[in-house]
This record gives C-alpha cells, structure tokens and sequence, in this order.
C-alpha cells in the first residue's frame, strides 16, 4: 500500500509540474509573440523611414542636377559678357583712335 501512495504522490506532483510548465511555456510563447509583433511594427516604421530617406535622397541628386547646369549656363553667360565686354574694348580704342587722327588731319 506504501508503493501505491507514493506512485500515487509522484503521478500527483508530475501532473503538477507537467501544469506549471505548461503554464510557463505559454507565458513565454506570449512574451515572444508580443516581442515579434513589436520588432514588425518596429521594422515597418524603419522601411518607412527608409523610403522617405531614399526619396529625400533621389529629391537632392534632382537638385544637384538642376543647379549644376544652372551654374554651367550661367558660367557661359559670364564667359559671354566678358567677350563682349573685350570686344567692346576693342572697338572702342579703334574708335577713339580712328577720332583722333581724323582730328590730327584736320
């Protein structure tokens, strides 16, 4: 009768702790879950940030694009007006020296 009491208290105590880790598994099948979808939420928010970077990004090569060549057009607009300016210079001189030898004819 010793015998069967003890496997009694032994099938007792097993079902208990086969309960309590049962119960403990499930506690952290829960914990993990909530970690899962709160690491997706978390990389959903991050591949959002990096769409918004990558068109902020493509935005700026735009930009750059645009003020390169308005910076290359007006590099050729000076480039311009200082030849002219040059060759205004020059007219101006043959001018003025056309002027004074038609004054020193006279």
């Amino acid at each position: 009768m010793f015998f069967f009491r003890d496997l009694l208290n032994i099938s007792t105590l097993s079902r208990s702790a086969f309960t309590d880790e049962k119960r403990r598994f499930e506690t952290r099948i829960n914990q993990l879950e909530e970690e899962l979808e709160e690491e997706q939420t978390n990389s959903e928010l991050s591949d959002d940030k990096i769409k918004k970077l990558a068109m902020n990004y493509e935005q700026a090569l735009v930009d750059i694009s645009i003020e390169r060549s308005n910076n290359e057009k007006l590099e050729v607009y000076l480039t311009n007006k200082k030849k002219q300016r040059q060759f205004f210079i020059i007219i101006f001189f043959f001018l003025h020296r056309l002027f004074v030898l038609i004054l020193n004819v006279k």
